[in-house]
């Protein structure tokens, strides 16, 4: 592995009080500290991640949810199941709109985080029947 030189980094201006506060908890490493706090922000958002596809409906990071594309989560405290849809390229949930299908599966799930790839599972227009979401991965 070559070693890294000035090029490979970029100066991100933060408070003062807060690099000081990081330095006198972290006096030889406030930069390792900064970099590992948002390599793990990244993955714990990467399924917040949403865009439009080209025929409508949302990305979600690597898979198309199509409009019309039904999304469900088991209710933690019973056998029965929360509903979305996607509809006018936006996650609709009890007739509000929902910023992400992680916010979905959260909310259903009694606002606790979880993991909505491993939560929700997905029926596209096109589908037969439900699959899990992280089988789209």
């Amino acid at each position: 592995m070559a070693a890294a030189t000035l090029d490979d980094f970029i100066c991100v201006p933060i408070p003062s009080e807060l690099y000081q506060s990081l330095a006198s908890r972290f006096p030889d490493g406030v930069s390792s500290v900064l970099e590992s706090i948002t390599w793990d922000f990244l993955e714990r958002t990467e399924d917040d991640f949403i865009s439009t596809p080209a025929e409508g409906g949302i990305r979600w990071g690597s898979i198309s949810l199509p409009n019309g594309t039904q999304l469900r989560v088991k209710k933690s405290r019973s056998n029965d199941y929360g509903y979305a849809e996607v509809t006018g390229e936006k996650i609709i949930y009890l007739g509000k709109v929902i910023s992400s299908p992680s916010q979905f599966a959260r909310t259903v799930k009694d606002n606790t985080s979880v993991n909505a790839w491993i939560n929700i599972e997905v029926k596209r227009p096109q589908d037969r029947g439900w699959k899990l979401a992280d089988s789209f991965r």
